[in-house]
C-alpha cells in the first residue's frame, strides 16, 4: 500500500533543470546511464532524502520561491519499499509513531530531507572534474557506506 499516492512532489523551480539533466526520465536527458545516473526523478529525489538523512544535512520543512510539480506520490508505489522507509524516516524524525496516520506530514517531512539532499547531490555531482555523474557518484556513496 502506498500512502502517499494521492499527494504531490513538489520541488523549488530551481530544481527543475538539474532533475531534467541528471534523470532519463527527464526532457535534457538522453538515456545515457553514466551521463544520466537516474532512471527517474524519484530515483534522484529519493536519494537525496537518503543523503540528507546519513549526513544529518539541515533541511528547511517547507522550499521557499516558485515551486512546480515534480512527481505524483504514486510513484512510490512502484517500489514499496521506499515508502516503508520514508514512514520510518518520519518516525524517527518525530520520535513520534502518530506521524504514521498522517501521510501529508510524512511527505513534507521527507521532502524536507530531499530539499536538503539535492542540493547536497547537485553539488556533488557537479564538483567530479571529469569523471562521468555515474562513475562519481558510485565512488562517493562508496565511502559514504564505509565511514
Amino acid at each position: 500500500m502506498n500512502a502517499f499516492a494521492g499527494i504531490d512532489i513538489n520541488l523549488p523551480e530551481a530544481f527543475k533543470e538539474k532533475l531534467q539533466t541528471y534523470c532519463q526520465s527527464g526532457q535534457k536527458g538522453v538515456s545515457n546511464l553514466e551521463e544520466n545516473p537516474f532512471p527517474r526523478m524519484i530515483d534522484m529525489w529519493f536519494l537525496a532524502v537518503c543523503l540528507a538523512a546519513k549526513k544529518d544535512l539541515k533541511h528547511e520543512m517547507r522550499a521557499k520561491g516558485a515551486q512546480y510539480k515534480a512527481m505524483e506520490g504514486v510513484v512510490l508505489g512502484s517500489d514499496s519499499w521506499r515508502s516503508n522507509a520514508l514512514v520510518l524516516l518520519a518516525i524517527s524524525h518525530t520520535e513520534d509513531i502518530a506521524v504514521a496516520d498522517n501521510p501529508r506530514e510524512m511527505m513534507r517531512i521527507a521532502n524536507g530531507y530531499a530539499l536538503a539532499g539535492l542540493s547536497y547531490l547537485i553539488d556533488l555531482i557537479e564538483s567530479r572534474d571529469g569523471d562521468t555523474p555515474l562513475n562519481f557518484l558510485c565512488d562517493e556513496i562508496d565511502k559514504m557506506i564505509e565511514a
